[in-house]
């Protein structure tokens, strides 16, 4: 799980990724579920994720207009928008399934885009729950160093 944790955090505790963790026997059933209790929330791209987190924080806070917007330094006025946006976005009234919504949400925040739908602006990427690529591109010719590897194993089996 933590190959797959978002990047920047130093410390998580198991309180907070117990659930998550549990339903990573399965990624793909909860990547399924996540598609389904979460409609087009669930899609990789820039406004769903600011559709996401400023749900997620607005469950958080019990609901609370005023609350989420001081959280988010956002404007009272645009939470009331993202969360009629992001009801819209999920297809039903968030009231009655919060409980899926909020757990769908926290996986969400906490794996990213293993459990997202990919978007054709950001097509699905390749995620190892034991290890992460070793390969990455070079900054002199934007080849990546796989393409240098599987030339160097070639000549190895002449």
């Amino acid at each position: 799980m933590a190959t797959l944790a978002r990047p920047g955090r130093q410390v998580t505790t198991f309180t907070e990724t117990g659930p998550v963790a549990l339903l990573l026997a399965d990624l793909e059933a909860t990547r399924g579920w996540v598609w389904q209790v979460l409609g087009n929330l669930a899609d990789d791209d820039e406004q769903a994720t600011r559709l996401r987190e400023t749900l997620r924080v607005f469950l958080a806070t019990g609901g609370r207009y005023a609350a989420t917007a001081e959280r988010l330094t956002l404007h009272k006025n645009t939470v009331q928008y993202r969360i009629r946006k992001a009801e819209e976005a999920v297809g039903h009234p968030i009231e009655g399934h919060r409980s899926d919504v909020e757990m769908a949400l926290r996986i969400c925040h906490e794996l990213g885009a293993p459990v997202l739908r990919p978007t054709p602006t950001r097509p699905r990427r390749m995620f190892y729950l034991a290890a992460l690529p070793v390969c990455a591109p070079t900054a002199r010719h934007g080849r990546s160093t796989s393409a240098t590897a599987a030339k160097g194993s070639n000549q190895l089996r002449r």
